[in-house]
């Protein structure tokens, strides 16, 4: 799943953005001050690791060794990553942009625009709209234009709604990438579907986030449903729940993972066919950052290694997040 709105977007719309201050300050500051920012909308994870693995079609493997490296350990690494990666990507973006003079705020309609513009080279125009709600939220829509096309219409790449609080980029809210529409414009970068980000940081952070017909890019010509629930805890651990359904042969996998401010974690897997008739289940436990995040315990179709008493969460938790239909 990656960010659907390549770099050269924001350089194009940031240069594009540079005109004469907004005559409504207080709007324009407000606006600014809504969007969520990537520091604020992060995942934590029990480590730094990179993923070799892709269970999105394939059954569990139980190729770990007790005392070796943990999958579950490395693969949730990897799944708060990515939506880490395209949440970053995105808000940085709203950042860059909000953090130039608006090219016009008007206070009869409450809104804010910054572009549109674009450089020489790009193929596209582009713009971001913010408009206050009577509510006191704020709804924003970053857009592009075909170059070819001038009279063309602007197609949404980026819809969200933003909640703010008393703190400036931080409350709750929902943004969308449309990367079904980015492809309709010149020099879209291949990626598919949509991906939908519901979050809130006004206490402990928490995410859920939907992606409908992205790429698969382990298996070619395929594409994936996903769901992701995400929470961080209040003494540091934190809690994700993600499942994958691909969408050729209709498996669906999905990984609970939990742990400790420590590092030391749980996950539950679950693998079910497409037709239903084979489910299998596996766990696997690791142990803390100090120790390198050793598998201690795995429970899988071939047996058990280790001991549970190795596991700082000792009950299986499977997860409940089902992806898009």
């Amino acid at each position: 799943m990656k960010n659907a709105i390549a770099a050269a977007l924001l350089v194009s719309l940031v240069a594009a953005c540079g005109g004469s201050s907004a005559s409504s300050g207080s709007l324009e500051t407000q606006s600014k001050n809504a969007m969520p920012t990537s520091d604020k909308v992060k995942m934590s994870a029990p480590g730094t690791a990179s993923s070799s693995r892709d269970g999105s079609t394939g059954q569990l493997q139980q190729n770990d060794t007790v005392g070796g490296s943990s999958d579950y350990f490395t693969d949730t690494v990897a799944l708060s990553a990515v939506v880490n990666v395209s949440a970053a990507a995105v808000l940085g973006l709203l950042t860059a942009i909000t953090d130039q003079p608006a090219t016009n705020c008007d206070a009869a309609s409450n809104t804010c625009t910054w572009g549109p513009g674009s450089s020489a080279l790009d193929a596209n125009v582009y713009k971001l709209v913010v408009v206050k709600q009577g509510d006191g939220s704020f709804k924003y829509t970053f857009s592009g234009q075909s170059k070819l096309t001038a009279s063309g219409p602007f197609v949404a790449i980026l819809t969200g709604t933003a909640i703010p609080s008393a703190t400036a980029h931080v409350g709750s809210g929902e943004f969308i990438i449309d990367n079904d529409a980015r492809a309709t414009l010149p020099g879209g970068n291949g990626d598919s579907g949509k991906i939908t980000v519901d979050y809130s940081n006004t206490s402990q952070l928490t995410i859920s986030a939907s992606a409908t017909g992205v790429k698969d890019n382990n298996n070619p010509g395929q594409k994936l449903n996903v769901g992701y629930v995400y929470a961080n805890h209040a003494d540091g651990g934190g809690d994700l729940d993600v499942a994958f359904k691909n969408l050729t042969s209709l498996a669906t996998l999905s990984l609970h993972s939990r742990w400790q401010v420590s590092g030391a974690g749980r996950g539950d897997a679950k693998f079910t066919t497409g037709n239903g008739a084979i489910t299998v289940t596996q766990s696997e436990c690791w142990a803390a950052a100090a120790s390198g995040f050793t598998l201690g315990y795995l429970n899988g179709p071939n047996g058990i290694s280790g001991s549970a008493s190795a596991c700082v969460f000792t009950d299986a938790q499977f997860g409940t997040v089902a992806p898009p239909q």
